[in-house]
């Protein structure tokens, strides 16, 4: 509920962009680079697991820092 219909900058090593998790299991993003894509999502016992872009599932901790929240590789800050 967390990510949930809201908006995020998400920050990794190789890109940046926008991301938003819909209610529905799906995600829209707008990477820098890449542009814009779709994937799905899903959390489950303080994991968040997704495909982005029709790669496979990834699954990683979800955590919070207190100032951005961490799945992996990527730092998501709310706007």
């Amino acid at each position: 509920s967390t990510l949930i219909g809201k908006s995020w900058q998400y920050t990794r090593p190789d890109s940046s962009g926008f991301i938003t998790y819909n209610d529905d299991g799906s995600l829209t993003y707008q990477d820098d680079v890449k542009g814009e894509g779709r994937g799905t999502w899903s959390a489950t016992q303080g994991e968040l697991c997704q495909s982005i872009g029709g790669q496979p599932t990834e699954c990683n901790q979800f955590k919070s820092t207190g100032d951005a929240y961490h799945v992996g590789k990527i730092r998501l800050v709310g706007i």
